[in-house]
């Protein structure tokens, strides 16, 4: 196991909401700067571990990027000769927007967030405009928003926020690295319901992502942060066994990715998982799944 970083963001969580944190924190990941030297780290703790194990270097690597993570990896993997045979998307952004258009989320929700609270005592929509421009936030949608700031609602800012990324997902390209030709044989792109990325368009379903086939994973109740076990667990709070079983399915499908149709045969015989063929989306319901809805 080769572990690689997590952006650590800048900014502290001060407004309590994981939904608004996530999003700050996966634009935040996409800026020049950070994105660089995200992508660097990655290739230096990879090169690092070949430097001290050689004979490693030619073992088939499952690679697994979560979150806002998964991004730095594939321009990893694309630029180098590390031998990575499959990949796992782990509640993934699998968009990556340009530039001006990250820089601009990212303006609009420090701004958001300085003046719920009370960080800017100046008018507001002079120092958004260029922000709305970038994003094309235009007409009634520009009062919608500026009225959501102004009256401090932060879920309403969250929402019409949310809308605005997934439209920009329909309509400019990603700039994802492309991996075929790379000898990656498959991406296992997984996702859940209630998932932040999954409603702001940012992750979700992907035909051949980066260029590579692509099996699509929905488990059914899940959140961003419900993938992997978080510690400092409670036995008797029902958010930490819901935590971890879904934590257990995901190393196992990680497990089932290593070699061949492995991960087909996993995906077919596990008993909480059926294909729903008119999506193509393999769909898990884990025990319990209805208390999380």
């Amino acid at each position: 196991v080769i572990p690689t970083p997590i952006y650590q963001p800048n900014f502290k969580s001060t407004l309590a909401n994981q939904a608004w944190d996530t999003l700050k924190w996966n634009f935040e990941a996409q800026l020049p700067k950070i994105h660089s030297s995200l992508v660097t780290k990655v290739w230096q703790d990879w090169s690092a571990h070949y430097l001290a194990h050689l004979a490693d270097f030619s073992r088939p690597v499952v690679a697994m990027g979560y979150s806002g993570g998964f991004i730095p990896l594939v321009e990893t993997i694309a630029s180098s000769g590390f031998n990575v045979k499959s990949l796992v998307a782990l509640g993934a952004a699998t968009f990556s927007f340009n530039k001006d258009i990250a820089n601009a989320i990212v303006s609009l929700i420090s701004f958001a967030e300085d003046w719920i609270l009370d960080k800017i005592q100046e008018p507001l929509r002079p120092l958004l405009e260029p922000v709305f421009n970038m994003l094309g936030i235009i007409g009634e949608h520009i009062s919608e928003t500026l009225d959501a700031i102004l009256s401090k609602d932060i879920n309403r800012v969250g929402i019409l926020l949310s809308e605005k990324i997934t439209e920009l997902t329909q309509n400019v390209p990603s700039n994802l690295a492309n991996l075929s030709g790379k000898g990656v044989n498959q991406i296992a792109n997984v996702w859940g319901t209630k998932d932040i990325l999954l409603q702001t368009g940012i992750g979700g379903k992907r035909i051949n992502l980066c260029g590579v086939t692509t099996l699509n994973i929905e488990i059914v109740g899940a959140e961003h942060g419900d993938y992997m076990r978080r510690g400092n667990e409670n036995p008797l709070d029902p958010e930490d066994g819901w935590n971890r079983t879904v934590a257990g399915f995901v190393t196992d499908l990680i497990r089932a990715s290593n070699a061949g149709d492995g991960l087909n045969q996993f995906l077919a015989s596990n008993q909480y998982v059926n294909h729903d063929l008119a999506r193509d989306v393999f769909v898990v319901h884990l025990p319990d799944w209805e208390s999380y809805q």
